[in-house]
Parts: C-alpha cells; structure tokens; sequence
C-alpha cells in the first residue's frame, strides 16, 4: 500500500483529528485538509514531545489522532510515543508536496492553520 492509499484509509477514520508536526513551510505550503500544525524545535525524542504537546493541547484520549511529519522515523516516533501515553488510535504518516498533489481538493489546503484539535 502507498503512503498515499494509507492517508486516505486513516483520514476515512469518524473523528480523526490531524496534527500536522512538519516544518512551517512546508505546512504553509500545503497539508491536508483540518490539520493543525504545530512546528517541533527539534528532532523527535519523548522528552521533546512531552514538553511541546501537553495533554491539555491534544484532544481527548479516546479520539484518533493522525499525525504527520517528513520523516517515517519521526512519524512512528511521535505515534509511538503519544500512544504510550494512553492516546489510542494514533497513527503516523509522512506527507509530502507529492502525497498531497495525488489526493482530491477537498482533503488538501494550504495556508497557516487556525484550528484546534478539539
């Protein structure tokens, strides 16, 4: 299965929250659809996660939660990490300009993000 065939199945999922973890450009750029972005000062580690994603920032544990980054060992990283903390279903994904130029109009946007994951 595609990365892409992947983001469509987890975006499929009732409730899914997305929190988008890339750079801020390529955020701006384009992600998809709903994503709250929320740009990490450094690589993804637990300590890292757990001082800039506080539990009052994400939604409720029984949500699903998509997370997005550049990278598939960040992206299973963060999914691993905020699954450990209690989050079920949690899912990581990497998402780049090509994913998205593959998915219909309607799961892509671009410009900065002014939602919330709850």
């Amino acid at each position: 299965m595609s990365e892409t065939e992947g983001i469509r199945q987890v975006l499929a999922r009732p409730g899914l929250r997305i929190l988008d973890l890339r750079p801020h450009e390529e955020f701006v750029a384009g992600h998809l659809a709903g994503a709250v972005h929320h740009a990490l000062t450094g690589p993804v580690d637990p300590g890292l996660l757990e001082a800039e994603l506080p539990s009052i920032f994400l939604p409720p544990r029984e949500i699903p939660l998509l997370v997005v980054t550049n990278d598939p060992v960040q992206a299973r990283a963060a999914a691993e990490h905020l699954q450990g903390r209690g989050r079920a279903p949690v899912t990581g994904r990497t998402l780049n300009a090509d994913d998205l130029a593959v998915l219909p109009p309607e799961m892509v946007a671009s410009g900065t993000s002014r939602g919330h994951l709850w």
